[in-house]
């Protein structure tokens, strides 16, 4: 937000035009007690807050200066400031256009408090089906076990046809993450076996890739570098893949975390199959490192130089590969 959103002119004259601005520090001086009067829990948060100090208006995380202005004129708007729309709730209102807005303003905030929210919405609907409240759906929901999830593992290939099956099927995964993170601080295998449960039991059809899948980020995210390896060649070898981004991906991930050689091997060949699909300056530079890793220098220099002359050719960087050359050259062998 500094350096790309607070600097634009039209953030400035607006803000300045409309508000006190300032921006404080919630773990020193006076942050810590102003963090939990306003339960601050994620950064940045912005608070719109009244003479009185009351807050009338929240919104969170990284925004686009057009973003950041309408959330602002949001605040300053009675209709459409969050205090307004919890009056609202409180009083009763119920309309499904109020629930929509409603929904969309409890997002914002990051709290988890949209979900409920969204389930009431849809409870006015006589169809959750249509192409609206499907794209509604598949934005707000979050908690697997809810009525909103159910209804989408029940029409799962028309989300698919909808909205693709890498996204559909990603916001699953997120999901059986997210349910088993919750449940404590789960040794990884445990975990594993968690989410490999959910998926046997709400989409066994594709739970084998989505198991093996998670799995994957499970060991990656804790450090397990062989578990996570043993576990990705499983993967790619039951799974291949087309996607030369996921398989330069994999192949990177291989190099930064993984000893064996067998192991690089089989990153080597994801690498050069992501080259094959679609020939890029970083495939290259993935080739290349691996290669290197593997101690085989004379193909290591030749994919770092195809690197360096595609990255030349886009306008790109290649300063990391140009420093592997370099540093290829000044070894000898």
């Amino acid at each position: 937000m500094d350096r790309n959103t607070f600097p634009q002119k039209e953030v400035g004259d607006f803000f300045n035009a409309n508000f006190i601005n300032a921006k404080i520090d919630m773990e020193k001086g006076e942050g810590p007690s102003l963090a939990q009067k306003y339960a601050v829990r994620a950064y940045p948060t912005f608070l719109f807050v009244d003479g009185e100090g009351e807050l009338v208006h929240r919104t969170l995380g990284y925004q686009e200066a057009g973003m950041f202005v309408e959330n602002a004129k949001a605040a300053l708007d009675p209709q459409r400031r969050i205090s307004a729309l919890n009056a609202r709730y409180a009083g009763g209102d119920r309309s499904p256009e109020f629930l929509r807005k409603y929904t969309d303003a409890r997002a914002q905030m990051m709290d988890g408090s949209h979900g409920k929210i969204a389930e009431e919405y849809l409870q006015t609907q006589k169809d959750w089906g249509t192409e609206e409240n499907m794209e509604f759906l598949v934005q707000y929901a979050e908690d697997p076990d809810s009525p909103m999830f159910a209804y989408l593992f029940k029409e799962r290939v028309k989300f698919e046809q909808a909205f693709g099956e890498e996204m559909v099927q990603g916001k699953i995964q997120q999901a059986a993450f997210s349910k088993v993170m919750k449940m404590g601080d789960l040794e990884p295998e445990a975990a594993v076996e968690k989410m490999d449960a959910f998926f046997t039991e709400k989409c066994p059809d594709i739970a084998p890739r989505l198991s093996v899948q998670t799995a994957m980020t499970v060991y990656k995210m804790t450090g397990n570098a062989d578990l996570y390896a043993k576990t990705a060649v499983q993967y790619y070898d039951q799974f291949p893949s087309n996607n030369f981004l996921e398989l330069n991906e994999a192949a990177w991930g291989f190099y930064e975390t993984v000893e064996d050689k067998a192991m690089l091997q089989k990153a080597l060949g994801w690498g050069l199959k992501s080259i094959e699909l679609q020939n890029e300056y970083f495939n290259n530079d993935t080739v290349a490192a691996l290669y290197y890793k593997l101690g085989n220098k004379k193909q290591a220099m030749k994919y770092a130089k195809k690197a360096i002359a595609i990255a030349k050719k886009n306008g790109e960087d290649a300063s990391e590969t140009e420093a592997l050359l370099a540093k290829m050259k000044g070894k000898g062998k």
